[in-house]
């Protein structure tokens, strides 16, 4: 995106291109620690596993590289990427599923360093996500 902007913004950047300015700008405002995100968790009446296998549909779907996998004692974590957008860029998705008595609970935070703002993109990546469990408890 910023590589289109590149070609009518020059004007207003006096000439600097806006990806050299990315470029330098997100490491130093990660050094910073600025960063942003949400949390968000819902328990669904579904077994672990099928959890499990929407969520990496879901990930799949949704160009959420999986970085990770670990278990714990009542179920385990997933680490993935969040592709960059023109909202954000990249950032860190990470999914908890634990099984609690006959349901199943899914904790998902978001994560983008170096950006004080995503302008919603984590809550409508945490809302597309859910919408596709939910889809998914319907359908089974």
């Amino acid at each position: 995106f910023l590589e289109a902007c590149d070609k009518y913004g020059k004007a207003l950047t006096g000439g600097v291109p806006l990806t050299l300015i990315a470029k330098i700008s997100q490491p130093i405002s990660q050094r910073l620690r600025l960063k942003t995100g949400k949390v968000r968790r819902e328990q669904l009446a579904e077994r672990p596993g099928n959890v499990l296998v929407a969520l990496l549909c879901s990930m799949a779907q949704n160009g959420q590289q999986l970085l990770d996998i670990k278990q714990l004692a009542n179920g385990c974590t997933l680490q993935a990427t969040i592709p960059s957008d023109i909202w954000a860029m990249k950032g860190d998705l990470l999914l908890t599923v634990l099984a609690e008595d006959s349901l199943t609970v899914v904790e998902a935070s978001t994560t983008i360093h170096g950006q004080v703002y995503d302008w919603g993109k984590s809550n409508r990546l945490l809302d597309r996500l859910f919408a596709e469990l939910a889809q998914f408890s319907k359908a089974a």
